[in-house]
């Protein structure tokens, strides 16, 4: 018999403070400082967790097959001394030591010249040290001798997009462009569980524009492959945008804007949710009596600096639009008023929504459960414990509970921050 788990109180402090490290890193806490925050003393967590281990019995459990089993071993593959050196070189690289790898990679490309990966390899050293006129020429070479090694195409693919970033002339542009779409399509079909060269070639697609289903298609491959590289979400979510896919960009969106890791993914996420959301109104009032409106980029959407619900400069009239909301489900209530914070404890997460002269407590377990939909142009980075510095106008949509012993009115199911001068035609309670 094995030994009992932790005492249930310890058991259930341990797994409130998991759980409170979690939600301090969605909110975008360095690791280090939400777990001294949530474990506090760091010294009687190892403690507990070394009697925990030692005295851990593992059961054994004994079988008897009928027939004997026969299992082929899984046979290493031999590689030659110059294979050998070429990953030595390349960790060299990677730790540092660059003089010594390129000194070894030369060696070896002087007595092969058809050593792809070595190539690959002298092409990243310049690459990662930004010399990146130095490192094509190389991974050229690499490519050429490796059109069967998914890594060494994918090597030059991004080579090639750092080349494109970095281009001013629209023709070096397109034809960079075009060159990583055939390296990244190869190194694609080399290795269909590559999240990079999904990624990256849905980049290159949705960069060139003549084909943004693919594009979408390429980037949720890659959000499948790595649900949490948070860039792929955005891009993806650019994709959807360019097609007037407004609600499952803002499906992507929402969570990213209020827990992504880092203030940049939170800023862009907020910055595409206001460009769907002009997008959106544009749309709807397409129909309407023609009035003034910000000026389209090249794809058909506002420059950031134009995008806005206010009238536009010399308009006689407010801009009047339809917001494309959320619609309400069966067994869900709607209410309209400000979202003035968020309450945190341990074990639950509670929105404040001051509506009809009394102020709506919507529970959550974390951030994440709750849809974040904004049309707003000054919506904050993120959203995270705490009143908010300036309450914001909401539709917030909830699920009510039939009996409950604490002051929650409800499971809080989305909340959309709407615009100041926006009026809903109505809300469903």
């Amino acid at each position: 018999m094995g030994a009992s788990a932790l005492p249930d109180a310890r058991q259930q402090r341990a797994a409130s403070q998991f759980r409170q490290y979690l939600t301090t890193l969605r909110n975008g806490v360095e690791h280090k400082t939400a777990f001294s925050e949530a474990f506090n003393d760091i010294e009687v967590l190892e403690r507990e967790l070394f009697d925990y281990v030692r005295n851990f019995l593992f059961p054994a459990l004994a079988i008897e097959f009928a027939e004997r089993v026969v299992a082929e071993a899984e046979r290493g593959t031999t590689i030659d001394d110059i294979e050998g050196e070429m990953h030595v070189a390349d960790l060299q690289a990677r730790v540092g030591r660059s003089e010594e790898a390129r000194a070894k990679l030369k060696t070896i490309t002087d007595r092969k010249p058809d050593a792809a990966l070595a190539w690959a390899a002298l092409g990243l050293i310049e690459f990662r040290e930004r010399r990146i006129k130095e490192a094509m020429p190389l991974l050229e070479r690499a490519a050429e001798r490796g059109l069967s090694n998914a890594f060494v195409q994918a090597s030059v693919g991004r080579a090639l997009i750092a080349s494109y970033n970095e281009a001013t002339a629209s023709e070096v542009r397109a034809d960079l462009l075009q060159k990583a779409r055939v390296v990244l399509s190869r190194a694609g079909e080399l290795d269909p569980n590559s999240s990079y060269a999904a990624g990256m070639l849905g980049y290159v697609e949705l960069a060139i524009g003549s084909d943004l289903p693919r594009a979408t298609s390429l980037l949720e491959r890659a959000v499948r492959l790595a649900p949490s590289r948070e860039q792929y979400r955005l891009m993806l979510a650019q994709a959807l945008l360019r097609q007037r896919e407004f609600q499952r960009a803002t499906d992507q969106l929402g969570p990213l804007m209020a827990t992504g890791r880092s203030p940049e993914v939170r800023e862009d996420a907020r910055r595409l949710l206001t460009i769907a959301a002009d997008a959106r109104a544009r749309a709807a009032a397409a129909s309407a009596p023609a009035t003034t409106s910000a000026p389209a980029s090249s794809d058909g959407f506002a420059p950031l600096s134009s995008v806005g619900f206010a009238p536009t400069a010399g308009a006689s009239a407010p801009l009047r639009f339809r917001l494309d909301l959320r619609a309400v489900q069966s067994g869900e209530s709607r209410a309209l008023g400000q979202f003035t914070g968020i309450e945190c404890n341990k074990d639950l997460m509670t929105l404040r929504i001051q509506a009809d002269g009394r102020v709506l407590r919507l529970a959550a377990k974390q951030l994440s459960d709750i849809d974040f939909i904004t049309y707003r142009t000054d919506t904050p980075g993120s959203v995270s414990c705490g009143p908010l510095a300036m309450p914001m106008r909401a539709l917030v949509t909830y699920r009510a509970r039939s009996a409950t012993t604490e002051a929650i009115d409800g499971d809080a199911v989305a909340i959309e921050l709407l615009p100041d001068d926006y009026q809903p035609n109505a809300v469903v309670r």
